[in-house]
């Protein structure tokens, strides 16, 4: 796990530093199952997921098994993304 330390430069003399941790999304796509609302029935839609880990290797392990999951069931939708969380900052 890898620890980054940021200086946020605030309305202040002395900047404020905080420490956060590398964190390693993964990304998959699935069917919503069909919506009723006010008795109008939606057909079903895309939803996004996201998990987060503290290691890439964690990360990847978890994606492998959403891989596994999905060829089990007959699944068709690209393979689940993993990617390192961009780190937003005010430098």
């Amino acid at each position: 796990m890898k620890v980054f330390g940021f200086e946020i430069r605030k309305f202040e003399k002395l900047p404020t530093t905080i420490q956060v941790i590398e964190t390693w999304n993964v990304r998959w796509w699935s069917v919503q199952q069909d919506v009723f609302v006010n008795g109008n029935r939606y057909s079903p839609g895309e939803k996004e997921n996201v998990q987060g880990f503290p290691t890439e290797d964690a990360a990847r392990s978890y994606a492998k098994e959403l891989e596994d999951a999905r060829r089990l069931l007959g699944d068709t939708y690209d393979k689940p993304l993993v990617e390192v969380q961009k780190i937003p900052t005010n430098v």
